[in-house]
């Protein structure tokens, strides 16, 4: 049998990648498998160069429970809406949203669901919809684009095997498109707006691939697109002039993709992200002035903040909140049981529930920063080591309390894994690109830089 360590870092997916970098994207800085992993005594290898082969019938599966999550939580977004100012804020809604949800609630613009699959069920390849767990929905990660959409495909093709991503980086293209024609009240012109893709910088990673992917089938689809660096954004405040937000050669911006998670921009001062404004107060943000355009209509940001509302894991609380209170309809009740764990605000109503198996995960958790797993009253789990980034930012940080679920694993010589699905939404709601994120461990560790490993996908 394989051992996982030789599929993570054999000689054949160095030489892969190698020649990927070389024949396909020789103008990166670095080669891709840097770009992902790291180099030399940093390197983290969490690529995998073997696909997990999935049944037609899982994906059609997968896929529909992901839309109808689309529904629920479109649905609940609206809600959010018409709450009062200091309910929204109870939920974990940062103070700075409550000026857009007040005003507009746009529908999200693509997410990608972490989802854990009954383990019997994938086995038997026979699924109901209440198979399918939503553990989260994660707006602003544009990393695993990359990942989904053309690595998958590529490593398919390299092993001869049928991709169930392929061609559908132009269904998420086209839906976006459609969505920028939506949000922007049919004013937005394909052939004449530039839409500008913008993170802010940080050395090698694996998000310049992605934007790199989404601005090409972008232009293919007939649209105009630039990239820049947040950091090198103008922001115009004198309020003498016209505020606005330009690029640095002084185009103005109309229309901006940018991944930059608002609760991180929220926290920033001027001087920290846009080197080149002229804001007047030193403490300003420019979250300030781009909330301010957006809500102005000079300014269409995007992922939107209603994205943010059902990235915020307070959501799925918020969702249980209304069936142990009884204020939903049987139909949205039995659709939150079938698509959610159930999900708490605190550790003790989830352990008066009956739950024994508990994660807790702050509400604006990525990357499996700041969760613990309490398993019969023990933590077998704990991500806040003392090398965590932002370690008392997440431990400060609301959180919410959600049933362990089971997942499907498979076993290694040298380790077993447990996979957690993702599937994308694109901006329509479709569901489009399918992956596995997966973590070394029966269950009982999370998906992390230390333990989180990236599957491709093929059809059996």
């Amino acid at each position: 049998m394989t051992n996982l360590v030789d599929i993570l870092t054999s000689d054949q997916k160095s030489d892969f990648f190698r020649c990927l970098s070389q024949e396909s994207y020789s103008n990166l800085q670095a080669d891709i498998l840097t770009i992902f992993e790291g180099l030399e005594e940093d390197r983290k290898p969490y690529l995998a160069f073997q696909t997990i082969s999935v049944s037609a019938n899982f994906c059609k599966s997968i896929r529909l429970a992901a839309e109808n999550f689309y529904i629920l939580a479109s649905t609940y977004a609206k809600i959010i809406g018409g709450l009062d100012p200091d309910e929204i804020c109870d939920w974990g809604l940062p103070e700075d949203y409550v000026p857009y949800i007040m005003t507009d609630i746009a529908l999200p613009c693509e997410m990608r669901l972490d989802i854990a699959v009954n383990p019997e069920s994938f086995e038997s390849d026979n699924f109901e919809l209440s198979d399918f767990k939503i553990l989260e929905a994660n707006s602003a990660t544009p990393g695993l684009w990359f990942e989904t959409f053309i690595l998958n495909s590529l490593i398919c093709k390299h092993f001869g095997q049928k991709c169930p991503n392929e061609n559908l980086a132009e269904k998420q293209t086209a839906d976006f498109v459609t969505y920028l024609n939506k949000i922007s009240q049919d004013k937005f012109n394909l052939a004449k707006d530039t839409v500008y893709f913008s993170f802010p910088y940080s050395g090698q990673h694996e998000d310049i691939l992605s934007f790199d992917a989404r601005i090409g089938h972008f232009e293919k689809a007939g649209g105009k697109a630039k990239f820049c660096y947040t950091s090198e954004f103008v922001l115009e405040t004198d309020p003498d002039k016209k505020q606005n937000l330009y690029s640095p050669t002084g185009e103005l911006i109309k229309y901006l993709f940018v991944h930059y998670p608002n609760e991180w921009l929220i926290e920033d001062e001027g001087e920290e992200i846009v080197l080149n404004d002229s804001i007047l107060t030193p403490n300003a943000r420019p979250w300030d002035y781009i909330l301010q355009l957006v809500l102005d209509k000079k300014l269409v940001k995007l992922p939107p903040i209603s994205s943010d509302i059902i990235q915020n894991k307070g959501l799925f609380a918020f969702m249980w909140h209304g069936i142990t209170n009884n204020y939903v309809d049987d139909d949205t009740a039995g659709m939150i049981q079938a698509l959610i764990p159930e999900t708490y605000c605190t550790y003790s109503e989830g352990h008066e529930a009956g739950i024994s198996q508990i994660w807790e995960k702050p509400i604006y958790g990525r990357e499996g920063a700041g969760v613990i797993l309490t398993i019969d009253g023990e933590q077998i789990v704990n991500s806040n080591s003392p090398d965590i980034e932002d370690k008392e930012w997440y431990q400060n940080m609301l959180a919410i309390f959600q049933r362990n679920c089971p997942m499907p694993h498979i076993s290694f010589d040298d380790t077993d894994v447990t996979l957690m699905f993702t599937v994308y939404l694109s901006a329509e709601g479709s569901a489009t690109g399918i992956s596995c994120r997966a973590s070394k461990g029966l269950g009982k560790t999370a998906i992390n830089a230390e333990n989180g490993v990236w599957f491709p996908i093929s059809l059996k």
